[in-house]
């Protein structure tokens, strides 16, 4: 799996797509401003429904989405107890 950051990947996808963001945020039940920030990694990833449906909707394999997240959290988790 590339190092891309899960906002950064999602945000790429989306693009190539050619899916507005406020399109996208409506489909998955998100703000735009939200989603936004997931993005831009200002955000960690969404929970666990959200990305099923993100992965959905970019038509990317839901396993790599989900340990993309998860590799996040534990990053984030991991530098919060140092």
């Amino acid at each position: 799996m590339s190092t891309e950051r899960f906002g950064a990947f999602v945000r790429r996808e989306r693009e190539a797509r050619e899916i507005g963001l406020r399109e996208m945020a409506k489909m998955i039940g998100v703000s735009p401003t939200y989603l936004s920030k997931v993005e831009r990694d200002e955000f960690p990833p969404p929970a666990e429904d959200k990305v099923k449906a993100v992965a959905q909707i970019i038509v990317c394999d839901v396993d790599e989405l989900l340990a993309r997240r998860s590799e996040e959290h534990t990053s984030e988790l991991q530098s919060h107890s140092d």
